[in-house]
């Protein structure tokens, strides 16, 4: 699979990047890019999840 990539900075965090993966229009890495989208965006979770925000609410609580 052939794929271009961009890393972009995330404002106001030093520590984290974005990486943005495209593969050229109608090609065969497109077509398994999408795939691979595709699978990912199925797989069920396999513990327990929460968001950011629920847990700073949770350590808040704690004290």
């Amino acid at each position: 699979m052939n794929l271009d990539f961009q890393v972009l900075d995330v404002r106001g965090s030093a520590d984290q990047s974005l990486l943005v993966y495209t593969a050229e229009p109608d090609s065969p890495s497109a077509q398994a890019l999408a795939f691979l989208t595709g699978w990912a965006a199925t797989e069920l979770p396999t513990g327990p999840t929460e968001t950011a925000g629920e847990e700073r609410d949770e350590q808040s609580r704690r004290g």
